[in-house]
């Protein structure tokens, strides 16, 4: 992702504004408006929350939620 699209992403995620769609999907959505565009473009996010990998028996693993995201 470019760094302003990273940034719009990161924004959503402190915001909290995703709604539950299904079981692991999340959605948000957010109209940006920069000086070099003539109108307000809306960006749609999606959210998809991953499941933990545990590859071995003896690492302590963290129960910290993990997100695939993408922007349209």
């Amino acid at each position: 992702m470019s760094s302003n699209v990273r940034k719009i992403a990161d924004y959503l995620e402190q915001s909290g504004d995703f709604t539950s769609i299904i079981s692991h999907y999340a959605t948000a959505e957010i109209n940006v408006s920069l000086p070099t565009w003539e109108k307000a473009r809306r960006f749609v996010c999606i959210r998809e929350t991953l499941k933990a990998k545990v590859t071995n028996e003896n690492q302590i693993a963290l129960d910290l939620p993990a997100y695939d995201i993408k922007l349209s």
